[in-house]
């Protein structure tokens, strides 16, 4: 109490703690973390599910961290536009949440909850014992961003039923009505369907 020399702690990193225990692990098998500050990126990590139950310890700065999680996106994350699916390709069976952070304490902790973010759509196609055509599913919506919200973009597809007649196609979540499914031979387009607007 009688000295008057304090230590500098301000450029001393803070401890998070990462709760992975409330995931479920018969859905999601592991997890992709980003963390991002003003400097860019602090943390770049993998978790299988297999360490959900251990405790997770890293060092952050202080200051604004967000804290990016998907499950079931591997080879879709970029570390500078969140995910990103290449148009062709359908939308991943991805959950994910997305959060912005003022670290200011020594330590503090934040619990991991991931979120569905994708919509299956069933199309049955009655009448037919064979489908000589193919399904093209387009949008405006090719992912998502970093802040967690969905990415405009070139989003498209093509998806051919089974021997049931029923294709299930995998959507990111749209941000107008402009979905579109378009029935075509590869020559010509035969139908189109609105789904943005059904």
């Amino acid at each position: 109490t009688g000295c008057s020399v304090k230590e500098d702690r301000s450029l001393c990193p803070s401890r998070m703690v990462l709760d992975f225990t409330g995931l479920d692990t018969d859905m999601i098998g592991s997890v992709c973390l980003l963390g991002t500050g003003p400097d860019g990126i602090v943390l770049r990590d993998h978790v299988k599910s297999s360490d959900f139950d251990k405790t997770y310890v890293r060092e952050v700065p202080y200051g604004k961290l967000r804290l990016n999680f998907w499950s079931g996106a591997d080879g879709y994350i970029s570390d500078k536009d969140g995910l990103v699916i290449p148009f062709g390709d359908e939308c991943p069976a991805v959950y994910m949440s997305s959060s912005e952070h003022e670290v200011v304490e020594e330590r503090w902790e934040h619990k991991v909850s991931l979120k569905k973010n994708y919509c299956c759509i069933t199309v049955a196609v009655i009448g037919m014992d064979t489908m000589p055509y193919g399904l093209s599913l387009s949008g405006n919506v090719k992912g998502y961003g970093l802040d967690g919200s969905p990415l405009e973009g070139e989003y498209g597809f093509i998806a051919y039923p089974g021997e049931d007649g029923k294709a299930v196609m995998r959507v990111p979540r749209q941000l107008d009505a402009s979905l579109m499914l378009i029935v075509d031979d590869s020559n010509m387009v035969r139908k189109s369907f609105a789904l943005g607007e059904y």
